[in-house]
């Protein structure tokens, strides 16, 4: 919620100085403004970010929901408020203000996350290297998570995170880099140089951020240290009179189609704005008032369509819905008909979370469990489980979760030879895991290799605890195991 909320103030604070700015443009019959090097550096930076971002996006308005609009909104306080304020040093003193609060913040929220190792995000990096299109333009800010997951080293399955679904890189540079190629990296390392020559304090910053990870606190930071530092270098106005009856309609036209697209920009923020406020309510509520939740996540779809995280909550919330229906021992026919259009929409959002972001492994993921929850209600599900599992293995072939969850929807489905072969699969990559062996070890049971399913059992047993459920589990398997055995 707060990051929703420091969003909204940059963005409507950055609509009323543009606004302000037009008007007095109007009123005086000319334009206004300041332009050095620092300023050029400013736009080239925004303007490779922007075009990469849109590039990358197959919906824009992902990435104007989030970074997008807050540059473009930092952009044009940087070029409205030189303008509109004769005097700089209340400006300044508030600008102060709000990089301390906003570097508490960043330190508070940073330290509250798991970070990103930087042997990971290096080694990312380099698999960058392979395509020149990831070198020049990035994959999109929104699809860091996407690479990072992708390009993960196998050795992470033996660190304390390898079951970590790693969505950023370490710092601001590796994100930077990666959603958006080596062009807005080089004007920022630009912008960096002049900042700290003419702002010595900002050097701080500048080096906490090498160590810590890049979030909304840290983009309002950095803006309002560009913008402080913008405002305590001298500068003069450049002024544009506009004279003559043709010039001065023209001129007026373009200044109203300024606004328009503004007030334009501002409605569509504003709906998504509204959009996550709904769904920010939806998540307050308990997992009693579900058909509430129902209704205000419908609400923010209807809202902003384009959400993978919405798209993905609501069919959480329908699976929900569907499964307290099938808990009842019968139902009637409403309530039939009720549990067939609940499956339908739960498929029918899972399904569009892998169109919007189709690269990222979570959503095929959700996609196959999905698949299996329905299974035995929808035609084919398995068939369709397994196709899902394999795609989301495709965009993260180190994680072995994956094959996990595909071997047991093999085994699910009786096919326990293709099962062994998961598996199997599985243990090249995270051969600690006991879940593995245990799976591996009711497989082998199945396919009557009760030897093999002996020695599977056994290693499971030594990765667990003692005293846990599991190994209890698990040693009674493997002693009917041993009596069917000792039978036969």
């Amino acid at each position: 919620m707060g990051n929703l909320f420091l969003s909204a103030l940059i963005v409507s604070t950055a609509i009323i100085t543009s606004l302000l700015y037009i008007l007095k443009s109007w009123r005086k019959k000319s334009l206004s403004f300041r332009f050095n090097k620092f300023d050029l550096v400013l736009i080239l930076f925004g303007g490779s970010l922007l075009f990469t971002n849109l590039i990358n996006h197959s919906y824009p308005q992902e990435n104007f929901a989030t970074w997008g609009v807050l540059f473009l909104s930092f952009l044009a306080l940087n070029l409205t408020l030189p303008v509109l304020l004769k005097k700089r040093k209340k400006l300044i003193k508030t600008l102060v203000i709000i990089e301390v609060l906003a570097f508490i913040f960043y330190l508070l929220f940073s330290f509250t996350q798991a970070h990103t190792p930087l042997s990971v995000s290096m080694a990312v990096t380099i698999k960058t290297w392979q395509s020149p299109k990831q070198i020049l333009l990035g994959v999109g800010n929104n699809k860091i998570a996407n690479v990072l997951n992708q390009y993960r080293p196998l050795w992470i399955n033996g660190h304390r995170l390898w079951n970590t679904n790693f969505t950023q890189g370490t710092n601001y540079f590796f994100d930077l880099y990666l959603g958006s190629g080596i062009l807005p990296l080089f004007f920022y390392l630009l912008l960096i140089f002049y900042v700290i020559k003419n702002y010595p304090p900002s050097i701080l910053v500048f080096l906490l951020t090498l160590l810590l990870p890049n979030t909304i606190y840290f983009s309002s930071l950095l803006f309002a240290l560009l913008i402080t530092y913008s405002l305590l270098r001298p500068y003069s106005l450049k002024r544009i009179d506009f004279q003559g009856k043709f010039i001065f309609i023209i001129f007026r036209v373009l200044l109203l189609v300024s606004a328009l697209l503004i007030i334009g920009s501002c409605f569509l923020y504003g709906r998504i704005l509204l959009a996550k406020f709904i769904f920010y309510r939806s998540t307050l509520l308990g997992t009693t008032q579900i058909s509430q939740i129902y209704q205000l996540q419908q609400r923010a779809i209807q809202l902003y369509p384009y959400s993978s995280e919405l798209r993905h909550a609501y069919a959480v919330t329908n699976l929900n819905m569907a499964a307290a229906l099938m808990q009842k021992s019968e139902l009637n026919e409403v309530e039939k008909t009720q549990l067939s259009k609940i499956m339908s929409q739960t498929i029918r959002e899972a399904k569009i979370c892998t169109q919007i972001d189709s690269g990222n492994f979570s959503h095929w993921q959700f996609l196959g469990e999905v698949y299996n929850n329905l299974s035995g209600l929808v035609k084919d599900a398995p068939a369709f489980a397994i196709e899902s599992y394999a795609e989301a293995i495709r965009r993260s072939p180190q994680n072995p979760i994956l094959y996990l969850s595909l071997g047991k929807t093999y085994y699910e489905a009786g096919n326990y030879e293709q099962a062994q072969k998961v598996f199997e699969a599985s243990l090249q990559i995270k051969p600690d895991l006991s879940a593995i062996y245990y799976h591996l070890a009711r497989t082998f049971r199945e396919l009557k290799k009760y030897e093999a399913a002996k020695v599977n059992y056994q290693k499971a047993l030594l990765l667990l605890k003692s005293d846990s459920e599991d190994y209890l589990l698990v040693s009674q398997e493997l002693l009917n195991l041993e009596k069917m055995n000792s039978g036969n």
